[in-house]
């Protein structure tokens, strides 16, 4: 029995000095960081909207934007058979990472849209802007005392992806 429970103290004895030994030759070691993510935002600023009436000025054509700016809505008045509008606006990207167009969206498909603004997979650099261009041909089949209106928007997603 003795000698049981010396071989005991033996044992235990043996794992506190591998304990310690372990502890002394350990270490702990933490990493830490802060990452700062960018952010998209593409919003439209103002370019000047005409028509092709001279002097006799009959139709009126009106560009807006939503309250967040993504979406611009054009609103033309009184229109006629070969009445044509034409807005200029601009996509500004006042985001912290570049952009790339991924979608155009318009209200209404017979409504032409082209220029950089336009263009998919354009990439628009922080503080840049891309000039869009918007024409609006009025064909044979106008409705007398009628407005028309339609919106565009522009989807943008983060430039690599």
């Amino acid at each position: 029995m003795k000698k049981a429970l010396v071989l005991s103290l033996v044992l235990v004895l043996c794992l506190v000095v591998v304990g310690v030994a372990y502890a002394q030759w350990t270490e702990r070691l933490s990493v830490e960081g802060s990452v700062y993510t960018g952010n998209i935002d593409t919003v439209w600023t103002r370019g000047p909207c005409i028509d092709n009436e001279g002097t006799l000025d009959v139709a009126f054509v009106e560009c807006s934007f939503s309250e967040d700016r993504k979406t611009m809505y054009i609103d033309i008045t009184n229109a006629y058979p070969g009445y044509e509008a034409t807005c200029n606006p601009r996509l500004h990207n006042q985001g912290s990472v570049p952009v790339r167009i991924d979608t155009v969206v318009c209200s209404d498909p017979g409504i032409t849209v082209s220029g950089d603004a336009f263009t998919l997979n354009t990439v628009i650099e922080p503080g840049q802007e891309k000039d869009g261009l918007v024409i609006v041909r009025i064909g044979d089949t106008v409705e007398q005392s009628h407005t028309y209106n339609f919106g565009v928007r522009v989807n943008t997603v983060q430039w690599n992806m």
